[in-house]
């Protein structure tokens, strides 16, 4: 797929962010979200970051927990443990600078596990994810029942996929629907 196909643009439109244009009227579920490729860490306590963009409650630690531990983060309750604070979901840090790539983008996906919308724009949210983590990931937010809508330069464990929506192909429209078995040959 071209890398200027529109996947972006195409993300923004069914959020509601961009009008669709040309007369187009499109309906989106409420119950939609998305994890782009650089997420956004909000300023405040771990807590804040796994339940964005709503404010950490205590009532949210069991959820918040599971979700951590689904993306494989449990571990930075126990780093805010480890500074003294009177509890480990009020941990403050700078997250941008105190966690890689790969976490930040976990934990941006430990979101929508919070959350759990029906479905779910993941926009190369885990290209700095070692691979055997990625598939894994991509397998937990299935099995919660999310749909992903997997926004991607590459064919993606088709298994997972059952349509593909190529854009920026050489056709009238730009773009064209495959199944994704058809994709694996």
């Amino acid at each position: 797929m071209d890398a200027r196909a529109g996947k972006t643009a195409l993300a923004r439109v069914l959020l509601g962010l961009w009008p669709p244009g040309n007369g187009v009227r499109l309906f989106v579920p409420d119950s939609f979200s998305i994890v782009p490729q650089r997420p956004y860490l909000a300023p405040g306590c771990l807590g804040d970051q796994v339940t964005y963009p709503k404010r950490f409650e205590t009532i949210d630690e069991a959820p918040a927990e599971v979700a951590l531990e689904k993306v494989g983060l449990l571990y930075l309750l126990q780093r805010g443990s480890a500074t003294g604070g009177s509890t480990r979901w009020r941990f403050q840090c700078d997250w941008e600078d105190q966690l890689s790539g790969g976490e930040q983008q976990r934990l941006a996906l430990s979101r929508i596990l919070f959350h759990q919308p029906l479905f779910a724009i993941l926009d190369e949210c885990t290209s700095m994810v070692a691979a055997d983590a990625e598939e894994r990931l991509y397998r937990t937010v299935v099995d919660t029942s999310i749909t992903p809508i997997t926004m991607s330069q590459r064919l993606f464990l088709p298994e997972l996929h059952t349509k593909e929506l190529r854009l920026g192909v050489a056709s009238a429209r730009k773009w064209c629907e495959a199944n994704s078995s058809e994709s694996k040959r």
